[in-house]
């Protein structure tokens, strides 16, 4: 744990255990997410975490049907949900979750000097100076608690090399699911051969799961902008986009 983490920790810790709470009386709350398991697993770290601060957290899970309609009428004390991003740009990001009034802003933040640097940004020309007015924009968001992020996911597009025709996205994970052109090579050049360290991990024949998979994909390079992307896995080292 880093410095700046412990401080983190030590803040709200010392706000709980002056409302009485500590290691032996926690705070119980309902941690409330979505019935899938890329919202389930990361609202159990969520309560792993909680527990550093006193609060003991128990998970609720809600059918989708009925997870998207509570979360806009705010009936819940605690939930986790996933922030999904079509583009890899700030427009897209902050007006949609943090602008006043804004459907998904699941949380009702509202401020308006937020709202008036959000237009700012997005009608400014220089990358650099738009940059600083995103990162104005970040600290009042984690100032004021508008959402707090756990953590940013990683997306990955893998495939046998004889799958042919696939268009891999560079700015969203989300909005290169179309396969129009693909299709599958079958002639004996493009067949996977057996190679012992590339076993036992699914992977995607023209959009489809194979759980039988006999190709590994090697680990995804770190993303150095830090933004949404996917990563293109095949027999050679997995590139990140």
């Amino acid at each position: 744990m880093t410095p700046t983490s412990r401080r983190t920790v030590n803040r709200p810790s010392r706000l709980c255990k002056k409302l009485g709470y500590g290691p032996d009386k926690g705070l119980a709350v309902t941690v409330t997410t979505r019935n899938v398991a890329a919202y389930r697993d990361p609202a159990v770290i969520l309560i792993d975490q909680l527990k550093e601060i006193y609060i003991d957290g128990m998970l609720k899970t809600i059918d989708t049907t009925q997870w998207y309609p509570m979360v806009m009428r705010k009936e819940y004390a605690l939930a986790f949900t996933v922030t999904e991003t079509e583009l890899d740009d700030p427009d897209q990001m902050l007006y949609e979750n943090y602008f006043c009034g804004s459907e998904r802003n699941y949380t009702g933040y509202c401020n308006a000097e937020v709202d008036k640097l959000i237009h700012q940004q997005s009608v400014e020309p220089d990358v650099n100076k738009r940059r600083q007015v995103v990162w104005q924009i970040d600290r009042y968001l984690a100032e004021d608690g508008g959402r707090p992020i756990i953590f940013p996911p990683r997306s990955v597009t893998c495939s046998y090399p004889q799958v042919t025709g696939i268009t891999v996205g560079v700015n969203s994970p989300y909005n290169l699911w179309r396969m129009e052109d693909a299709w599958l090579d079958r002639s004996p050049t493009k067949r996977p051969t057996a190679d012992a360290s590339w076993t036992n991990s699914p992977a995607v024949l023209a959009g489809r799961s194979s759980k039988s998979s006999s190709v590994k994909a090697p680990a995804a390079r770190k993303d150095v902008t830090g933004g949404p992307h996917s990563t293109v896995c095949s027999r050679l080292p997995c590139v990140a986009r």
